[in-house]
């Protein structure tokens, strides 16, 4: 008696490395597709393993949850051949509390370049810059 192995459904273990390895080169594949809103929005966020067979990746706006949305099946069916299982699924979630810090004034943009790196303080010293 011969066994039908098309309807057993695969459900390997996976780890987080390869999946962005998988989302990675499916990013690449977009690419190559012209796709270069999804491809950038791809190799902008980072997913995350979230439990035993979610991935969990955070936008900042609706039109990128759109985005993403839109290639999901072929995504997921990309990853889920990749990775041998079946039951991976994908959770987008738009990140709450992103604000996009416009800055208008030099003292500000000084200030903000300062948090990022503390050097900026020498270098304005020894050049005998005025922020003004």
């Amino acid at each position: 008696m011969q066994q039908n192995t098309n309807n057993v459904s695969a459900n390997s273990i996976w780890d987080e490395q390869k999946m962005i390895s998988c989302w990675d080169e499916f990013s690449q594949k977009l690419k190559k597709e012209k796709k270069i809103n999804a491809h950038n929005i791809l190799i902008r966020y980072r997913p995350i393993k979230y439990d035993k067979n979610t991935i969990q990746l955070e936008v900042v706006s609706l039109t990128e949850k759109a985005e993403i949305e839109e290639i999901q099946s072929e995504l997921l069916k990309f990853i889920k051949e990749q990775l041998k299982n079946d039951y991976i699924i994908l959770q987008i979630d738009i990140k709450k509390n992103h604000k996009k810090t416009v800055l208008y004034k030099k003292e500000d943009k000084y200030e903000y370049l300062l948090e990022k790196n503390n050097n900026i303080q020498l270098l304005k010293n020894k050049l005998d810059l005025n922020i003004k």
